[in-house]
């Protein structure tokens, strides 16, 4: 079940990326952000308002962390660059990059534990593993 998840989220994470590349040419950078940002503000209202009998706003919890917050800057950064890299690059290639960088990305933070996550040694496999990936994104786009 959550393998066809996955797979899903890979096949919706490469329209959205082709759907806001494009829409970066009909608007400047940060218009078409602001855009993409509301749309989903919207989609995400009718959603809860669907499935939630009644919206409930909760007060900020202070013990969570500050970085925790940190997703929706990420995901600006996410859309503005995926903007800027379709107009020199292919979405297959703009797709591989961003996953050999979630690769890299993750398995630092499950080496080093960060954001208090259980530690995964970096074994010598993974790097060989990492390294024939980022080999298969370089022949298959460059």
């Amino acid at each position: 079940m959550f393998g066809i998840l996955g797979l899903l989220n890979g096949l919706i994470i490469a329209l959205m990326v082709f759907c806001n590349g494009y829409l970066g040419n009909f608007f400047k950078g940060f218009q078409s952000i602001l855009i993409i940002n509301l749309i989903g503000i919207l989609f995400s209202s009718i959603i809860l308002t669907l499935k939630e009998k009644k919206l409930k706003i909760k007060k900020i919890d202070k013990n969570i962390p500050i970085y925790y917050y940190f997703g929706g800057v990420a995901g600006f950064l996410v859309v503005y660059s995926n903007i800027i890299c379709l107009k020199y690059i292919t979405v297959s290639a703009l797709i591989a990059l961003v996953l050999i960088g979630q690769i890299i990305a993750s398995s630092l933070i499950d080496h080093f534990g960060i954001f208090g996550v259980k530690k995964y040694l970096f074994k010598k496999e993974k790097f060989i593993g990492i390294f024939m990936i980022f080999v298969g994104i370089y022949i298959m786009n460059f």
